[in-house]
């Protein structure tokens, strides 16, 4: 019996604390207060802290608590309101996520390492090379090197890795190796004669880009207003894409 009361008793306490937060998000009628976002330090660096500006402009009440960082989340627990990841990083399947761009990821190098080393001419020459290694997602150094019709895995070696991808970024730039990195990355690079592509017929597309955030019935303003704004500014071509 007094199992059953506390039980109902609890029910009760959660169904006031949801109709609550659902009465606060209704008197809210604009984007205000502090919003925090996560991101990727790669992706903030080169894609979303450019867009703030004009963002908070548009959102003068607004405030934004931006964290970078790669390790893995809990949008909850971490009193994330809203948060920038990639398809592989999603595995909890109570949030919502909106998709913002595909994530297109390419093979690439500096013209000094190439030089060096010379060019790979085919997928199994790159065990011949130095690859460039992501030491906090084991998946992500299994490199897809297969065409349309056929996947052909490859765990790929080398003598250096790091705990971000932005850090793959500039070592690839430093000369180090070869690197597996996004188009949103790297494309400025590559126009500029920073970095060259290496087998430019192997693309990944099969991830994407996302803005997740928490399930609820009421999605914030700020949220919204922030997700909405990045869904404008990537699609339905993202500007990394554009010539």
């Amino acid at each position: 019996m007094v199992g059953t009361q506390f039980y109902k008793r609890c029910v009760e306490v959660d169904r006031n604390v949801t109709d609550a937060e659902v009465l606060v998000v209704s008197l809210v009628d604009h984007p205000q207060g502090v919003m925090n976002v996560y991101s990727t330090s790669a992706f903030a660096k080169s894609q979303l802290m450019p867009l703030l500006p004009e963002f908070l402009e548009i959102n003068p009440d607004l405030k934004i608590s931006l964290e970078l960082s790669d390790r893995p989340i809990d949008l909850v627990e971490d009193q994330i309101d809203v948060a920038i990841r990639f398809t592989e990083q999603v595995n909890d399947i109570s949030v919502v996520a909106h998709k913002l761009a595909t994530n297109q990821r390419v093979f690439c190098a500096s013209p000094a390492y190439i030089e060096a080393h010379g060019m790979p001419q085919s997928p199994a020459e790159l065990s011949q090379h130095n690859c460039l290694r992501l030491s906090t997602l084991d998946a992500f150094n299994t490199w897809d090197l297969g065409d349309s019709d056929h996947k052909r895995i490859q765990l790929i070696n080398g003598n250096f890795e790091i705990n971000s991808t932005d850090g793959l970024y500039h070592a690839a730039l430093s000369g180090l190796g070869i690197a597996r990195l996004s188009t949103y990355l790297v494309n400025n690079a590559v126009r500029e004669g920073k970095l060259v592509y290496v087998l430019p017929d192997h693309i990944e597309d099969d991830s994407s880009i996302l803005a997740i955030f928490s399930n609820k019935k009421n999605l914030s303003p700020n949220v919204r207003a922030f997700v909405d704004f990045l869904a404008r500014k990537f699609g339905p071509t993202p500007p990394w894409e554009k010539v």
